[in-house]
């Protein structure tokens, strides 16, 4: 088991390297997801011959959240054609598959069946394997231009790695930085986690990253000193960082177009008096409204709205929004959770999602809901 959790790791660091099918706002097909689709049942039958399952309230509340999805969203999207529904419940299991890989790592971790120092070791290597990749990509591939045609951002050297998305990456790291402080202690992971991070470019990684610093350093006067000279000296010797904070008000920046497109999930919510329109059936409302023109239907980001939540909102409504929010909550105030290391990873979803669709993101998907069955496992473990 140790070594198909670390190749399903490492299968999803690999990102677009393991692209089976893409397709520009419409299904695209991972070897990642097959995989973890097939792992998560082994594990579920390892546990079944030699574990326990717990069952806590982040499993039944998402568990609430994953059926209601399904039958609203099969309410809304029965008048679509077999492949458009294929597609949009596709990506309700995709997103469930995440949420089930946490909470199986996290019922190892309990049976015994798994060990915490093991757990640790996977996640050391797979970032080792993530390190290499990001400095491959930056010697080899720093500018996205000759992937344009293809619906990526033309980014020119910045640090995207296998994702082809500095934002995206640059979260992910985060969320490494995260984990490493809480629970892994490795020095190379800290240093080298921030100072990718700083390679990205991204205005919402470097500022999601600054608020989880500040909370993660609160009472260290030094490291915060520390963060402000790193800062500094980066700015010197890479001046485009101040640039890409400088233009805030191009409307030919990214943050212009985020202005555009939530102001597009607005008007499909407008439209459809919020009442939900299904989950991931978004592309399909945007070309029934005629809200974008045809050739940005192609583009990657077209399947949402750039704010996760904005996007759970639009999509399912009122109650589906209360009960992914309830969802994510009781990782945090949930009986044995590991109150402060969830809250700051909460803390930076919220900030960082409403910038970037980071929630549904699959690397980030997968790597967030660990860290926070991590937080509750190491809780239940101190209590007894």
């Amino acid at each position: 088991m140790y070594f198909l959790i670390l190749l399903n790791f490492i299968l999803f660091t690999l990102g677009q390297l393991v692209a089976i099918s893409r397709s520009g706002g419409g299904l695209n097909i991972y070897l990642f997801d097959i995989f973890l689709f097939f792992l998560n049942f082994i594990l579920v039958i390892n546990i079944l011959k030699r574990g326990k399952f717990k069952i806590n309230f982040p499993l039944f509340s998402f568990t609430l959240f994953f059926i209601f999805s399904l039958i609203f969203t099969g309410i809304q999207i029965y008048y679509f054609d077999l492949k458009q529904q294929i597609q949009v419940f596709s990506y309700v299991i995709r997103f469930s598959n995440y949420f089930l890989f946490g909470y199986l790592l996290y019922s190892l971790l309990s049976s015994k069946l798994l060990s915490i120092d093991e757990l640790k070791k996977i996640l050391q290597i797979n970032f080792f394997v993530l390190s290499i990749l990001n400095l491959l990509q930056l010697i080899f591939l720093n500018n996205l231009s000759s992937l344009a045609e293809f619906g990526w951002d033309p980014h020119l050297g910045r640090l995207t790695g296998t994702f082809l998305d500095p934002n995206y990456m640059a979260y992910y790291l985060c969320l490494y930085y995260l984990l490493n402080h809480f629970y892994l202690k490795d020095r190379w992971i800290e240093y080298l986690s921030i100072f990718s991070i700083f390679l990205t470019l991204s205005r919402n990684g470097i500022l999601t990253f600054f608020i989880v610093f500040v909370l993660c350093n609160l009472r260290d006067v030094k490291k915060l000193t520390l963060l402000l000279i790193m800062i500094l000296i980066f700015m010197l010797f890479d001046p485009r960082l101040i640039d890409r904070f400088l233009q805030f008000q191009d409307r030919e920046d990214s943050s212009y177009v985020r202005l555009i497109s939530w102001n597009e999930a607005l008007k499909i919510g407008y439209m459809t008096n919020f009442s939900g329109i299904g989950f991931n059936n978004y592309k399909n409302n945007l070309e029934i409204y005629n809200i974008v023109s045809q050739d940005s239907l192609t583009k990657n980001s077209v399947a949402s709205s750039d704010s996760s939540f904005l996007h759970v909102f639009v999509t399912l409504g009122l109650l589906g929004f209360l009960l992914l929010l309830v969802n994510l909550i009781s990782f945090v105030f949930g009986k044995n959770s590991l109150i402060f290391p969830n809250l700051v990873v909460l803390i930076s979803l919220i900030f960082n999602s409403q910038f970037i669709n980071s929630l549904f993101f699959p690397q980030i998907s997968l790597l967030l809901f660990l860290i926070l069955f991590m937080g509750i496992f190491i809780s239940e473990q101190l209590l007894n």
